[in-house]
């Protein structure tokens, strides 16, 4: 699966205040981009289904405790 990263730590912008810098990741990931939208055909859901299946096996892996996601509120509730 396609995922692209990029992180900014906090101390590139000086905003810190003092404190430990953190390392933020921005993602896009492949499982979160619609293939198509015969994605939403009742009885052709699969693929959607699959993907959502791709981002939850995806994100129980990652070592942040506090996340932020961002998305259309479909793909959400469906989880």
């Amino acid at each position: 699966e396609k995922e692209e990263e990029h992180a900014q730590n906090d101390d590139d912008n000086n905003n810190n205040n003092g404190c430990r810098p953190r390392l933020r990741r921005v993602l896009e990931l492949d499982s979160l981009t619609e293939k198509s939208p015969e994605e939403w055909i009742p009885g052709k859901t699969q693929s959607f289904k699959n993907r959502i299946q791709q981002f939850e096996q995806w994100l129980s892996e990652q070592p942040e405790n506090v996340v932020a996601i961002v998305g259309h509120s479909q793909y959400f509730k469906a989880m």
